[in-house]
């Protein structure tokens, strides 16, 4: 975490706390599943089926991440240097994902591997390619990994900001309008069709359009000068948006639970309050006195978010695993649902810790410094004014 402040990107500590928690809450959710645990009042009924929101939440910080460095310097830079540091992000650990899930589905009898079959050399392929989705592989997630679509999802608006940052920059309300315009048509458009609909990129440009906004929103609110005031707005706007995400992650889960929707298959209104109540809290998380960011700041917070990647792309196997040795699949209780997450979100932590140590880090380090043949001096230096002005840390990779 230490090194993300050097030099790079833009780096603010709350963020790292806020995708760890919503990592936490994906494999929360997942092991709820696996438990086929629900409880009995209704609002933690509700409450828990709408965790779904969170992979929402995840495309929103992957959007405000990676706009913040473009809106604060108001270039996007090299992008071979781009596209180098993205895939050294995520393709190591990603790639060593796939392979585990071909020797979990050829080698045990855990879970899935009981009833689908091996994958194909072609669903292996496409899977490599992040293709897994547009090209309809079989087996998604190679039968026991399937949240690996969302990485199909994420590559495509990795592909198109070094594009489109500039001209959003330039004209962010149009581009907000369009994107939530286009997500609601898809909605339209896919209603009680083919579910696998519901995971296609169009669906989720809201996520992206609102994300990027709110990083645009930090670099304007920053340049300000209001810096007293925001500290000041920060605690009860945070307060309302957390609030406002609560009862809205209720009603998509009622919404849920009544049949009304499918999974990712909210109402157009509901999509879009929640992309922007999470971005007002992401935004507000920023100006926080230094006492009301600790939980998000922290250093075991940032260390889950130094190793959420890891928690979000192993707990499958892991899950899988524990309940076929405990027997807990099923129980349909809170114990043994607590029993689970005890067992499973440490293990999870520790399998991501190990990764990000042993490929993650030291792959994505060697990229960067690769990447780095292709930026200008300038962007190698460890800050320009506008940097400066805004407070920013600076971020390697």
């Amino acid at each position: 975490m230490a090194e993300r402040a050097k030099g790079g990107s833009p780096y603010l500590p709350t963020f790292d706390g806020i995708r760890g928690l919503v990592v936490v809450m994906i494999v929360l959710a997942h092991l709820r599943l696996l438990s086929e645990y629900a409880p009995n009042s209704p609002v933690p009924l509700y409450l828990s089926r709408g965790m779904f929101f969170s992979v929402d939440f995840l495309f929103l910080i992957s959007a405000f991440v990676l706009f913040l460095p473009m809106a604060a310097r108001g270039r996007v830079g090299s992008r071979r240097a781009f596209a180098l540091k993205r895939a050294g992000r995520i393709v190591p650990n990603y790639y060593l994902c796939l392979l585990l899930a071909v020797l979990f589905m050829t080698l045990t009898s855990i879970g899935p591997a009981k009833s689908l079959p091996d994958p194909t050399p072609g669903d292996v392929v496409l899977h490599m390619l992040f293709l897994n989705m547009e090209l309809g592989a079989g087996n998604l997630g190679l039968g026991v990994n399937p949240v690996v679509w969302t990485l199909s999802v994420i590559v495509i608006f990795y592909l198109l900001v070094p594009f489109v940052a500039m001209p959003f920059r330039r004209h962010p309300l149009l581009w907000i309008a369009g994107g939530l315009a286009v997500s609601a048509l898809w909605r339209a458009g896919v209603e009680q069709r083919d579910p696998r609909l519901y995971v296609e990129f169009p669906l989720f440009i809201d996520d992206f359009v609102v994300g990027m906004g709110a990083a645009l929103a930090y670099v304007k609110l920053r340049q300000s000068g209001a810096a007293d005031r925001l500290r000041r707005l920060s605690l009860p706007v945070g307060a309302a948006a957390a609030l406002a995400l609560v009862v809205l992650a209720g009603l998509g889960g009622r919404q849920l639970q009544l049949g009304q929707a499918i999974q990712q298959g909210e109402s157009v209104p509901l999509s879009i309050a929640v992309a922007f109540a999470f971005a007002t809290f992401v935004v507000a998380s920023a100006f926080l006195p230094s006492w009301a960011q600790w939980p998000l700041a922290n250093g075991f917070s940032r260390w889950l978010g130094e190793v959420s990647y890891g928690v979000f792309l192993y707990h499958a196997f892991i899950s899988f695993t524990v309940v076929h040795l405990t027997g807990l699949a099923g129980v349909g209780n809170p114990q043994g649902y607590l029993k689970l997450v005890a067992i499973v979100l440490p293990l999870s932590l520790l399998a991501a810790w190990v990764s990000y140590v042993t490929v993650e880090r030291p792959l994505r380090e060697r990229v960067r410094r690769f990447a780095e043949r292709y930026e200008r001096p300038k962007a190698v230096e460890s800050g320009s004014p506008v940097d400066r002005r805004l407070g920013l840390g600076l971020e390697r990779g």
